[in-house]
């Protein structure tokens, strides 16, 4: 009726108040069907989402010992939001406050949407990965909450990222604190590969690195981590991680040719690179930094040539001799993690230390180094 055309209106009813009064009828009566249309979808979509909460409650629940629940799964309310750090596809990091005193980074995931089972899955992923490893040099994780808002609740690193740091230069970096660092970083990844089962880290790079204010390495994200069982096989199979850092079998993947706890040596190996680079050259510069379309470093790093970062000339041959065991294309001839600590812990006592005046003479722009006191290095 309120489609009909005006003219064909009047000759129904010629009154044109009655007309009106019709018009104004229909209308409110429609308005009122769609404010019902709209109250319904939304309690249709509130029911979903609580739903899709208790779906994740109870994963979590499941991933833990009964006796460890209430230890693990925490209250809302004892979290205080202070400060926006980062926001992802996933989420957002906040520092905050859990129970007044203590500082953490808050982890929200965004909000619940029909789109957003992936982001469900890495939160689950991740902290069912997290409250698995118990090490200092591993990102502490306090617990989650699964009411109101999904939030992971970890341990809070002053320092940021490790990327964040060796782009900072007034960040003073010399070959003791590089060699410190990269064995935190061993020592982290050996906590991973240690467990039963072993956990594969699978993005392992300097933006996935934090680091305290007492210049302590810890590893972080689990989002794409992977405990090495048998049902990840087809999992461990695919092409994931940051193309700078991945390894070849990692590109190469197949069935028979998957992600090995080698393939996390080669990032460090990357990474090996980026301080070697920052402290003979005095600046930081990423891996493949030259190249502008992230997916062409997958053809140049793993192609024919296996092309890798370049090292620095004057790089100690220890040193560099380890870079290129450690990021070779075959995996199985590569250092796992306690050897590449083992490494570096030689080559820093046994040629480092020996050799310090030569070895410091090297970096550019060496810079005074001033600790606070007791401060301790692995």
């Amino acid at each position: 009726m309120p489609d009909l055309p005006e003219k064909n209106l009047v000759k129904i009813i010629p009154n044109d108040n009655e007309r009106k009064t019709l018009r104004e009828s229909l209308k409110d009566k429609n308005v009122n069907n769609n404010q019902h249309s709209f109250k319904q979808e939304h309690i249709k979509q509130r029911e979903e989402l609580k739903k899709r909460e208790s779906r994740i409650r109870n994963i979590l629940t499941q991933a833990i010992s009964k006796e460890r629940q209430e230890e693990w799964l925490l209250d809302i309310e004892d979290l205080e939001f202070i400060q926006l750090l980062g926001s992802g596809t996933s989420g957002s990091v906040y520092r905050g406050k859990y129970r007044a005193n203590t500082t953490v980074a808050i982890k929200v995931l965004k909000a619940l949407g029909e789109n957003s089972t992936a982001e469900e899955e890495e939160f689950v992923r991740e902290f069912q990965i997290a409250i698995q490893v118990q090490s200092e040099y591993v990102v502490h994780l306090y617990g989650a909450t699964t009411k109101v808002k999904l939030c992971m609740v970890m341990e809070f690193c002053e320092k940021g990222s490790l990327y964040s740091l060796l782009k900072d230069d007034s960040f003073v970096l010399d070959w003791e604190i590089s060699f410190t660092m990269l064995k935190q970083i061993c020592l982290g990844l050996l906590a991973l590969h240690n467990n039963n089962p072993v956990i594969l880290h699978r993005d392992l790079k300097t933006l996935n690195v934090l680091v305290t204010n007492e210049i302590k390495c810890k590893l972080c994200d689990f989002g794409l981590s992977r405990f090495d069982t048998s049902s990840n096989v087809k999992t461990l199979a695919q092409c994931r991680g940051t193309y700078a850092y991945i390894a070849p079998e990692v590109y190469n993947s197949n069935q028979s040719n998957r992600y090995q706890k080698q393939s996390d040596t080669y990032s460090i190996a990357i990474m090996m690179w980026e301080f070697v680079n920052k402290l003979l050259t005095g600046e930081y510069l990423r891996p493949y930094h030259d190249i502008k379309l992230e997916f062409r470093i997958l053809m140049i790093a793993h192609g024919p040539k296996q092309q890798r970062p370049e090292i620095p000339g004057n790089t100690p041959d220890s040193l560099k001799m380890l870079i290129i065991e450690t990021w070779q294309p075959d995996w199985d001839k590569r250092p796992n993690a306690q050897q590449l600590f083992d490494r570096l812990e030689d080559i820093f006592k046994n040629d480092y230390l020996p050799n310090k005046a030569l070895w410091d003479s090297l970096v550019k722009a060496r810079p005074k180094i001033t600790r606070k006191k007791g401060q301790k290095l692995v």
